[in-house]
């Protein structure tokens, strides 16, 4: 009557182990992408930053012309 069987005592320290590990391993990587500097060459190049920007301009242009439409569009009840 007062034996009680531990079930699952072992493995229940197995899957303990498993997510420790897991954890251990995800912050191991995460400090060493952190911490690890490469020296390849990779770093952004000083100046103008040239035709992407001009490309981002437009399209910005493009859209507040769109958006002033909509807004007169919205308001064109209110006699804009």
């Amino acid at each position: 009557m007062g034996e009680e069987k531990k079930s699952g005592g072992c493995m229940g320290w197995f899957i303990v182990l498993i997510v420790v590990g897991a954890i251990a391993l995800a912050l191991g990587f995460t400090l060493r992408n952190k911490f690890h500097h490469d020296d390849d060459g990779d770093s952004p190049v000083p100046g103008h930053p040239g035709p992407v920007a001009q490309k981002f301009g437009d399209a910005l242009k493009i859209a507040l012309q769109f958006f002033d439409i909509q807004k007169c569009k919205h308001n064109s009840l209110l006699h804009c």
